[in-house]
């Protein structure tokens, strides 16, 4: 992906090359977006929740959990049964966060959470 030019380094991670948005979004890529979205953050949820991963590994992937909580935050709750994804994520990522000893990403869940 780097040599096609789609992807730039950015310390030891990677993040879409400019321009690079804007084409995914002509492509059609964003259709749906709001339920993309409210997947991959039930999918964060779960996955910071389970018992198999240690707050160290969510602490090493906070940047994707916040920006999937971020998004999330300002869509509508799922059921009014139920938390929103938002909170359930939340509840799960923040716990994970502060027993990880990563605070600003705790303080940001919570805040996104709330």
């Amino acid at each position: 992906l780097v040599s096609c030019g789609l992807v730039s380094p950015v310390g030891s991670r990677y993040r879409l090359a400019a321009g690079v948005p804007a084409q995914l979004e002509a492509a059609g890529y964003t259709d749906d977006s709001d339920a993309r979205i409210r997947e991959a953050a039930q999918h964060y949820a779960w996955w910071t929740g389970h018992p198999s991963v240690t707050p160290e590994r969510v602490c090493a992937e906070s940047d994707a959990v916040l920006a999937a909580l971020t998004a999330l935050s300002p869509l509508a709750a799922d059921t009014a049964d139920e938390p929103s994804t938002a909170v359930q994520l939340a509840r799960t990522a923040a716990p994970a966060f502060a027993s990880g000893l990563h605070w600003s990403a705790w303080e940001r869940a919570l805040r996104a959470g709330a």
